[in-house]
């Protein structure tokens, strides 16, 4: 996750507070067994100290320089952090009878590990709180702790599972999470980073290189296509799509391991990189230059020859920041480029055979980038790659799991000598339990559903039963409580949080009602462990609720910055097509229109006055595009000098009316205006022209084309009247 330091709704803050409210906890199981004078050492005051004032000053440390770390220094903290808090739990279990307390307080460890460290230090943590837990076997008092056989065959496997099981559960929210991140850093056309991943690098590069950390020059180059309006041209926008994509691959091929190569417009990439000297980046240009060449060469497009212009400039000669330095790299790229001007030409009349699909857009050498029809999120993930699997929710998997396992080891733990009394056989808890997570993975309830609602709260009533059948405050089913709460309440309805919190702890206090505490020290050993047991329930229900919030707002944040142009902030090529498939997905013989829209002269901006000011200009057209849209429509940027709309329910008539306007809005924006730029635009009709994207894509651009082509009368909106 983004690291931002200390501040709320972040992944190091979430580790920080929970790891404090941890140690607190423990800090206050200590203090509170101390109270208990049977089982209380007689040093009481230095126990005190020796315990729990670690606690304070981890937590402490925590809170003061947590913020102050880097990330990797922070992760490393809090899996060192591990250490003293087992050792803690060690020296506990042999100096104090309270067992079954202090194994709580190691559950809520292993939780702690299982959510929020890496796999290496998971096993280690596992490993080591698995050799404590089996002290207990071997030293007294912990030895003499009644049932202890039993509660142990419960508890190791239960804390194994747990943390493995939240392991699993955050290791695909993150994947889930850093899918949509690198789709907002990523151009869905050619698979480069964006304008956005280029200036997140740079600001990252250009600090660490102000403050001396970065050996040699860090140096921009930025490339421009000649001649790549030919490909537009003769071949349409999806032409000039594969185009772009196969110098797309060629860039990445010539690229170093430490540069980042980017598409920054229609027809200009951009090169973050690095060289021992000014020269070395001047002469890294040259290559990517002729990579651009050999695309060209390669591309077997009739008519198509390719060539690049890039210009230069280094940090801090050139700039202090990005924009300095893409001002200056752009000046010395028209300066190489000789400020030629690059005309449309004209195309040969369009007939039906040209609307055939070319041979060339099958060329396999450089695959398609496809956007997953359906990525993963928080709400739908599957996670796993079997076909039998990959049906069933991540709630049915972790359920079935927890059921199935809990049931083994229960039933195992009441076959030993020294399990408490039950009134309930071993063999039923067994069979009951996998026939109830065989259900589970047939029923495949998904995360919200009544049904998921129901099956929460028919488990805690099945463990409250259980408790009360294999001997109330002596039985070993409360680690198992655990273990549901720990699997579930990842999936539990964010509005009920606090009565999905109420449950769980009503459940481990059920016992209150019908079993007898006893007298003396013995109920104040019950009621510590109740304590344990309800804190931990509580700090793992709002832990995982806050980080459900956390992660939820982070990929929304994510999902919306991929779908969004980083230019001009309206939709990008990847909005649109999922916003068509869904169009077509939904009714298949549902009318809507694609328009795709072409600026005419926006080249000569560029040219003349720069890049900045060609941005300028396509922020502004795309604001007023989106003003005069109808709300249910989808205003996209679809290239450099390329917008696209799907408009719903309309017609022939409706869809040209609806063009003409966008094409006139363009007209009038003042910088586009005042820069000379206008547009023409071409549409299709689904069902129509296509049932498909690439056929309506194709159809509407091969009509834009003929506009362009055509390029002397007033009329700017086209259709093909026969289609494929």
């Amino acid at each position: 996750m983004t690291d931002h330091g200390g501040a709320p709704l972040s992944e190091r803050y979430l580790k920080t507070v929970t790891g404090v409210a941890l140690l607190m906890i423990t800090t206050v199981i200590i203090f509170a067994i101390s109270f208990v004078p049977a089982v209380a050492p007689d040093n009481v005051n230095f126990w005190r100290i020796a315990l729990g004032v670690p606690a304070v000053l981890l937590s402490v440390a925590l809170v003061v320089l947590g913020p102050k770390l880097s990330s990797r220094s922070f992760q490393a903290s809090i899996e060192l952090l591990m250490l003293p808090v087992l050792g803690v739990n060690f020296v506990l279990l042999q100096v104090t009878p309270a067992t079954v307390a202090v194994l709580f307080n190691m559950l809520a460890t292993m939780i702690y590990a299982g959510y929020f460290v890496r796999r290496l230090a998971l096993a280690m943590t596992l490993l080591l709180g698995t050799g404590i837990a089996l002290s207990t076997l071997f030293f007294e008092p912990a030895s003499q702790t009644p049932h202890i056989g039993a509660i142990l065959v419960v508890y190791i496997p239960t804390f194994i599972l747990t943390a493995l099981l939240l392991h699993l559960q955050n290791t695909e929210t993150l994947s889930a999470l850093h899918q949509a991140r690198r789709r907002a850093m990523e151009d869905p056309l050619t698979g480069l980073a964006n304008l956005r991943a280029l200036e997140r690098e740079a600001r990252k590069r250009l600090t660490q290189k102000s403050r001396g950390k970065t050996p040699g020059v860090t140096g921009l180059l930025l490339i421009d296509l000649d001649n790549f309006k030919s490909a537009n041209a003769k071949h349409g926008h999806i032409g000039g799509d594969h185009a772009l994509r196969m110098i797309a691959h060629q860039l990445t091929r010539v690229a170093s391991k430490d540069t980042l190569v980017a598409r920054v417009g229609g027809d200009e990439f951009a090169v973050l990189t690095r060289g021992a000297t000014k020269e070395r980046v001047i002469e890294a240009g040259e290559i990517y230059r002729a990579a651009v060449r050999a695309a060209s060469s390669i591309i077997e497009m009739d008519g198509v020859e390719i060539d690049a212009a890039v210009g230069c400039a280094v940090f801090p000669d050139d700039g202090r920041d990005l924009s300095e330095l893409l001002d200056r790299a752009d000046a010395a790229m028209y300066e190489a480029k000789g400020q030629k001007r690059h005309n449309l030409p004209d195309l040969e009349p369009l007939s039906e055979a040209s609307l055939e699909r070319p041979a060339w857009l099958d060329d396999e050498r450089v695959p398609t980038p496809v956007e997953p029809a359906s990525h993963a999120n928080l709400e739908t993930m599957t996670g796993g790659n079997s076909a039998r699997f990959s049906s069933i929710s991540l709630y049915a998997r972790t359920s079935a799991i927890a059921w199935a396992f809990g049931s083994v080891v229960l039933g195992i733990s009441l076959l030993m000598p020294d399990a408490p009394a039950s009134r309930i056989p071993w063999w039923l808890v067994l069979f009951g339990g996998l026939a109830l997570s065989a259900g589970i993975l047939k029923v495949n309830a998904t995360p919200r559903s009544r049904l998921h609602a129901i099956f929460d709260c028919l488990a805690l009533l099945g463990l409250a039963g259980l408790i009360a059948l294999t001997g109330g405050l002596e039985s070993t089913v409360p680690p198992l409580l655990i273990l549901l709460a720990a699997s579930q309440a990842w999936f539990w309805i964010t509005d009920k949080v606090v009565a999905r919190i109420l449950g769980p702890v009503a459940v481990a206090l059920s016992p209150l009602i019908y079993d007898s505490l006893g007298s003396g020290d013995q109920a104040w050993l019950i009621l510590v462990t109740l304590f344990a047991e309800c804190c931990l329930i509580i700090a793992i229900v709002g832990s995982m609720y806050y980080d459900r919030v956390l992660l939820s707002k982070l990929q929304e944040r994510a999902e919306q910055l991929a779908t969004t142009d980083p230019l001009t902030g309206i939709s990008n090529r990847r909005a649109f097509n999922a916003f068509v498939q869904d169009l077509i997905d939904g009714d298949e013989h549902g009318e809507f229109a694609i328009v795709m829209l072409d600026l005419d002269n926006f080249k000569q901006v560029n040219t003349s006055r720069g890049h900045r000011a060609g941005d300028s200009v396509l922020i502004s057209i795309a604001e007023s595009l989106s003003s005069v849209a109808r709300e249910d429509d989808c205003i996209a940027r679809v290239g450099g000098d390329e917008f696209a709309a799907v408009l719903r329910g309309v017609g022939v008539d409706g869809a040209r009316s609806l063009a003409e306007r966008f094409v006139q809005t363009v007209a009038n924006t003042p910088e586009a205006f005042a820069s000379g730029v206008g547009a023409s635009a071409g549409f299709a009709l689904h069902p129509l022209h296509g049932k498909t994207i690439d056929q309506l894509m194709f159809t509407a651009d091969t009509a834009l084309m003929a506009v362009k082509a055509s390029g002397k009368g007033s009329a700017r909106v086209a259709r093909v009247v026969s289609a494929v």
